[in-house]
């Protein structure tokens, strides 16, 4: 006895109760297989974009933060020291209680490149404007990656004006 002839051997009544049963399984298959799939993928991909949207705000107020910082040149206060701009640098990092570095070396014969693996931002902030107002390091390039909210990776160079 195949498929067929079992299912009309049964009653009107029980075939119908199959053909509704038929009819809920196709419909679970196709929710299960197609619509919940393109569902949580829709929903993973919002979420994705509010994220990087906040992250786009952040950087945006960041980057607005910095040149501030380092876009007005201000002639009137002449450098304070003598010393090698990476030497300022560090002096200024222990002063402000700054995670050390994880690399501080010269660029050139008036700059100096610092590198940070994870560093607050908010604190990282003080450090360049002290550097730019008392010294007269100005940011050349920087380079920030998000790490966690408020937290950063940064590669920065800095440069004495003359």
């Amino acid at each position: 006895m195949n498929l067929k002839d079992w299912y009309l051997s049964k009653s009107i009544r029980d075939q119908r109760i199959l053909n509704v049963i038929a009819v809920l399984i196709v419909l679970l298959l196709v929710y299960a297989l197609l619509i919940n799939p393109f569902r949580q993928s829709f929903q993973e991909k919002r979420s994705r974009v509010a994220s990087q949207e906040k992250t786009l705000v952040w950087m945006q107020s960041a980057a607005a933060t910095v040149q501030t910082l380092g876009g007005s040149q201000s002639t009137s206060v002449s450098r304070k020291s003598n010393k090698a701009p990476y030497i300022l640098v560090d002096e200024v990092i222990r002063r402000q209680r700054l995670p050390a570095p994880a690399r501080i070396e010269p660029a050139g014969s008036n700059g100096v490149r610092l590198q940070y693996q994870s560093v607050e931002f908010d604190r990282l902030l003080p450090l360049l404007d002290e550097l730019k107002e008392k010294y007269q390091l100005s940011v050349s390039t920087t380079n920030f990656s998000r790490k966690e909210p408020g937290v950063v990776s940064a590669r920065i160079t800095l440069e004495a004006t003359p």
